[in-house]
């Protein structure tokens, strides 16, 4: 992220407009609208650029998720992100998937408890 990043975006953005391609074909609105989805606050930015995979002047880091959303409004995606976007997905699989484990062993004991504690009653 440089100081002339937001101008950089603006330019290809608006070239590839310019060339009537095709919501289809227009990899970098696609992009530019991929990345503000993944980078929606200052805190994904600072993240995104601690692991390397934005680089550049870290004093911008707090202003690219106002710049992104800014430019990708009404952009869509393309395909091949809509495919990365749902890989994605999959790759964190939702909170309940992690704890679902935990929560049928407790119903398991649950049901165990409550047949050890009818089964006297039966006998």
């Amino acid at each position: 992220m440089e100081d002339d990043t937001e101008l950089m975006f603006k330019s290809l953005r608006n070239y590839e407009i310019s060339q009537k391609l095709g919501a289809r074909k227009r990899e970098v609105c696609s992009y530019i609208r991929f990345m503000s989805e993944l980078i929606p606050t200052p805190d994904d930015a600072k993240l995104i650029a601690d692991k390397g995979i934005i680089q550049g002047n870290l004093k911008h880091k707090h202003k690219l998720p106002g710049i992104l959303r800014g430019l990708a409004s009404r952009d869509n995606y393309n395909q091949n992100l809509r495919v990365v976007k749902l890989k994605i997905s999959d790759y964190s699989p939702p909170i309940w998937k992690k704890y679902w484990h935990i929560i049928s062993f407790g119903l398991i004991l649950t049901l165990l408890q409550t047949v050890y504690t009818i089964l006297p009653y039966y006998k």
